[in-house]
């Protein structure tokens, strides 16, 4: 079984699959953090941020359920990743520069579809 989901693009056409790893390595490049920090217990904001991200971004981008990805994310708790979620979706809304970051690394991966 896959944990990646197949997405409709804006034209009716699948999009690229993208798995939990991918987003992971992504977001780690993008903010030049190792996936050992990423993953690990610090709560640092030069850590804790790009792992807010990476969970958004798994949640959007694949089927996995909040436990799924809390386990995915170093064993954490399933509401750790409620919370970064929302986080990240609030800040989006707020923020041109959160904003930019989510287009960034999808374009990076190649699931940027235009509709954020």
């Amino acid at each position: 079984m896959t944990t990646a989901a197949l997405h409709i693009d804006q034209y009716g056409l699948p999009s690229k699959r993208v798995t939990y790893r991918q987003i992971q390595r992504a977001v780690c490049q993008y903010y030049k953090i190792s996936e050992e920090e990423l993953l690990g217990p610090r709560c640092f904001r030069v850590v804790a941020r790009p792992r807010q991200m990476a969970m958004f971004l798994t949640r959007k981008h694949t089927q996995l359920s909040f436990p799924a990805i809390a386990d995915r994310f170093g064993q954490r708790h399933h509401t750790t990743v409620m919370f970064a979620c929302d986080a990240i979706a609030e800040r989006l809304a707020n923020d041109q520069t959160c904003y930019l970051d989510i287009i960034s690394i999808e374009s990076d991966m190649g699931i940027f579809n235009g509709q954020g």
